[in-house]
């Protein structure tokens, strides 16, 4: 195993607007801290594999990279990555030439690796990155030493190109929290996304290159409770901020708000399961802000879901003359769109998240020291499903206070199984029941939301037509929901069958 003075942490961000490339070293997160001047370096590397990606395979990275008039040999591998945050071995051999060799890291941990992988096989040049890189090194107010460097250029790949514009935190000595923290308020101050890929990956993928995927470090369901449920938190932060880039770059796509709200609350469903060892006003105060955020893209959503369900109620029918709301309805959703894209791309939300995310490194629930995250689960489950348990054994349709907290509470129970790894039988029977109750909860949510959107729509937009075609999909909704009133009882019957099986099953031994 290589040694621990060799593990490069990194976190990358990208720039959103490349006209900032200039201000970061005079953004306030930077001069508080009286960096010195940047210095400029020009950088051309080459990659290395041999011709059937033998390195790839192994997970290791071949460099040789021109800095300052010499030649550097690197080699990468292991660690992890996640949300930007990158954490791997790494090795630096200065060298006197730029022919690749793997002679230049015998002796080092990394060399029986190489002859390994290669296994008599030749390298051979597979990309380029040349960029200017403006760097300098600055110790934070907790002595942490980072550097940082804005790198500007491009990544070329035989014929294709893509351009980097990338500001990259590598922590030279000191608390991994120190970079993140670092990252949040540079981009509070310019706009800017972490970029979860490195340049090796970014210029496999643009050599159409079946790249292999950078890993998400993995969850010990045996280990500490407190370390575990910061780890799970921590993943599901690079959820949140891989699902902000897919939605700013798809941002018309369907579905793509409702599943960055998702991740969102999937966060705070796991915070929530987290809550008994945090301090209660950093735990209020996460969760109002997740909670915030979430609401912001609320009316996007409303759209959203309104217009998939005009378009299921008229499908397969034609109306006379043309309906109009469907295109009343898609315009307002291409302008909330673009606000929402507008809004994520000034960084705040990526500034919110790496605070998070540096505030879960620095040890926030320690009141778990003896207790296994299995362990720790399996008791807060209980709790949860014992919370619905004592709900009511009979469900009333009309009772919508009852049916919106039973299906709050399912939908958090269920954002948690799908994270965490129970596969015992009587908890795959519960997520399958469970998924049929919400199925038939979301069909009278829907509905009620539904028509009330479409009321306060029609008052706005009170034409004859748009009336006409408010009244079809209102129909059509109370026809939904209607179904889902005479089969919810007998499904909400089905799964607490199936939850009174998991309790007698947690009772006897821990879940998972």
């Amino acid at each position: 195993m290589p040694d621990k003075e060799c593990l490069e942490v990194e976190l990358k961000l990208r720039l959103l607007n490349m006209e900032d490339r200039d201000s970061i070293f005079t953004a306030p997160g930077i001069v508080g801290l009286n960096a010195p001047e940047p210095v400029m370096e020009l950088m051309h590397s080459t990659y290395f594999d041999s011709a059937g990606g033998a390195l790839q395979k192994a997970g290791l990275a071949y460099r040789l990279r021109s800095e300052g008039g010499r030649w550097i040999a690197t080699v990468k591998g292991g660690g992890s990555s996640g949300g930007g945050l990158h954490e791997r071995q790494e090795w630096n051999v200065p060298i006197a030439s730029d022919r690749p060799s793997i002679e230049y890291f015998e002796g080092t941990p990394v060399g029986p690796l190489l002859q390994e992988a290669l296994d008599g096989s030749q390298l051979e040049a597979i990309l380029e990155t040349v960029f200017e890189r403006r760097k300098a090194v600055l110790t934070t107010f907790d002595g942490s030493r980072i550097e940082v460097a804005v790198d500007i250029g491009k990544i070329i790949a035989g014929q294709s190109e893509e351009t980097i514009g990338e500001v990259e935190l590598e922590l030279k000595e000191g608390n991994p929290a120190a970079v993140l923290t670092l990252g949040a308020d540079l981009a509070a101050w310019i706009p800017l996304a972490v970029e979860p890929r490195s340049k090796y990956y970014r210029g496999l993928c643009l050599a159409g290159v079946t790249a292999k995927a950078e890993i998400e470090p993995a969850v010990d369901m045996s280990a500490n409770a407190a370390k575990g449920m910061c780890q799970l938190c921590i993943n599901q932060i690079h959820r949140i901020l891989n699902e902000q880039g897919e939605f700013c770059s798809r941002p018309t796509g369907v579905g793509e708000i409702h599943k960055l709200r998702l991740e969102l609350r999937r966060l705070g469903a796991m915070l929530s399961l987290a809550q008994p060892m945090a301090a209660a006003a950093d735990y209020s105060a996460w969760q109002e802000v997740l909670s915030s955020w979430s609401q912001d893209f609320a009316r996007l959503r409303e759209l959203e879901l309104a217009n998939d369900l005009w378009g299921k109620s008229i499908q397969g029918v034609e109306l006379v003359p043309p309906p109009w709301l469907g295109l009343f309805l898609e315009k307002e959703r291409e302008k909330l769109a673009q606000e929402a894209v507008d809004s994520l791309r000034t960084g705040a939300l990526t500034a919110t998240l790496l605070r998070l995310w540096a505030w879960l490194l620095e040890d926030p629930f320690p009141q778990a020291d003896e207790v296994h995250l299995r362990e720790f689960a399996a008791v807060r489950f209980f709790e949860w499903i014992d919370k619905l348990w004592n709900m009511d054994k009979e469900i009333e349709v009309n009772d919508r206070e009852k049916l919106s907290a039973i299906r709050l509470q399912s939908k958090s129970l269920r954002y948690l199984f799908e994270v965490l790894p129970f596969e015992d039988a009587s908890t795959k029977l519960l997520k399958l029941r469970l998924k049929r109750l919400q199925k038939q909860l979301e069909v009278l949510r829907n509905s009620e939301k539904g028509q009330q959107f479409f009321k306060e729509w029609m008052s706005m937009h009170g034409s004859r037509i748009v009336c006409r075609d408010v009244g079809f999909v209102s129909g059509w909704l109370e026809r939904d929901a209607r179904k889902a009133r005479n089969s919810v009882e007998k499904v909400w019957k089905s799964y607490r069958r199936a939850m009174k099986r998991w309790r007698a099953n947690a009772q006897r031994k821990p879940v998972g």
